[in-house]
């Protein structure tokens, strides 16, 4: 109980800090997630199998649930939050291109600088809120 208790109130205060600090909407594109969620999965079906893969999402549950050990799964989500820098750094190279390319335009610039800062902000969450806290529970 304590372990959700402690995932859920840094899910809370995080969720309250995006509503607080803007418009929620700001920080919700849908190209970006797909993007993020499809290269870490994508390359981890490449990695470990398709098996495996789906192993991972339905690990999820661990995170909830009393203590247990799978190094192999563990594994796997160490495997990709490596993953997930390197999709993160895609990301931002990705916004930074597009903001070299609309340089001319002012209003171009700020939707390129979001790209960016919006694809590291998706894989900063699930590593803190899902990759490492699984990794440490099942190592």
């Amino acid at each position: 109980m304590g372990n959700f208790l402690g995932w859920l109130i840094s899910v809370l205060v995080t969720l309250v800090l995006f509503i607080k600090s803007g418009i929620l909407e700001w920080y919700l594109d849908q190209i970006s997630m797909i993007f993020v969620l499809g290269a870490i999965y994508g390359i981890s079906i490449v990695i470990f199998g398709v098996k495996q893969t789906l192993e991972s999402i339905y690990g999820v549950k661990y995170l909830f649930l009393a203590s247990s050990k799978s190094p192999q799964l563990a594994n796997i989500y160490k495997t990709q939050m490596q993953i997930s820098i390197l999709v993160a750094v895609i990301g931002v190279i990705n916004g930074a291109l597009t903001f070299l390319s609309t340089i001319n335009d002012p209003k171009g610039i700020g939707p390129a600088i979001a790209l960016a800062l919006v694809t590291a902000m998706y894989v900063a969450i699930l590593s803190v809120f899902l990759y490492l806290p699984l990794y440490k529970k099942l190592s």
